[in-house]
């Protein structure tokens, strides 16, 4: 099971939006235009066009374009800048680690013989709730 930091976002419904910028938009080689509003590791989501969701800008402030998407786009738009604190992405590479090392949530009970043994499903939303509640809003931002 992978577990994303836009996944945390989207579960928590807090985007930690910073700003907006409207406009008109082109992807050019993965490459974000116009290039002054965005930096390198920025944190950004994208409300419409072909590449609409969360995304972390790489150290050349490109978007990690998807295999088998034409790297190429123009649109217009409105893009949030997003400010996660960094104690939420510490919690999220946490929540990320114990997916990998979980990944079967849906093993709930086993038996063999006279041995018998239930486990309660559990998902990283249960196990992190108490970590998640600070960041945690009643209704969300964005929709992505």
């Amino acid at each position: 099971m992978t577990v994303t930091i836009p996944d945390v976002m989207r579960h928590v419904r807090n985007h930690f939006i910073s700003g907006c910028i409207d406009g008109a938009w082109l992807i050019k080689e993965g490459r974000l235009m116009p290039e002054a509003c965005f930096g390198p590791g920025d944190w950004i989501a994208i409300l419409s066009g072909p590449l609409a969701g969360i995304h972390q800008l790489d150290e050349f402030g490109s978007i990690p374009i998807p295999s088998g998407t034409d790297g190429n786009a123009a649109w217009e738009g409105r893009i949030y800048l997003l400010t996660p604190p960094p104690g939420f992405i510490r919690l999220c590479c946490e929540i990320a680690a114990w997916a990998r090392r979980h990944d079967d949530p849906t093993m709930t009970s086993e038996s063999f013989g006279e041995y018998a043994r239930r486990q309660e499903p559990r998902d990283w939303t249960q196990v992190f709730a108490a970590s998640l509640a600070p960041f945690t809003r009643m209704y969300t931002e964005v929709s992505l």
